[in-house]
């Protein structure tokens, strides 16, 4: 079934059932723009999700984690390089590698 990502100072997700919160660093600024790079990452973390071996976590929890961590991460990382000029192209010029690593370290 879905699962619902709540974007905020904690990332809440959840399936109904259970919930999970995500608390990592993430960027001091919230820029418009970054609710549709979700979007997109979470489209392709649900393809991988669903592709990938099904252990006791939902498809859709996993890729919701995942779309969490990521986007928190390539957030902070165009903070931390742009500081309060960030806007949402810099975000995105964070996630390829984002992915990478993330990929990497599961």
């Amino acid at each position: 079934g879905p699962a619902i990502l709540q974007k905020g100072a904690i990332d809440r997700i959840s399936d109904g059932s259970e919930v999970v919160c995500n608390d990592s660093p993430a960027s001091l600024r919230r820029c418009g723009g970054q609710g549709d790079i979700v979007a997109g990452v979470a489209g392709l973390m649900n393809l991988w999700s669903k592709r990938a071996e099904a252990g006791e976590m939902s498809a859709a929890i996993r890729a919701a984690i995942a779309t969490s961590g990521i986007v928190r991460e390539a957030g902070r990382r165009a903070f931390e390089r742009e500081k309060r000029r960030m806007t949402v192209m810099t975000v995105i010029e964070e996630v390829g590698e984002t992915v990478e690593e993330k990929g990497e370290e599961e």
